[in-house]
């Protein structure tokens, strides 16, 4: 009986780190798109 009410909160904190994670990787995949497009536009302006 221990063991399945272990493994369930083990299950249950896993998957709300998950949860948790998801959206700020989400947050810093987009943040880092903008960052290099914002410098691959500004770079050529730099180089003239």
């Amino acid at each position: 009986m221990m063991n399945i009410g272990w493994s369930n909160s083990t299950g249950s904190w896993f998957s709300t780190k998950i949860a948790l994670t998801t959206p700020a990787l989400s947050a810093s995949i987009w943040f880092i798109i903008f960052i290099a497009s914002t410098i691959q536009s500004v770079s050529p302006t730099f180089t003239c």
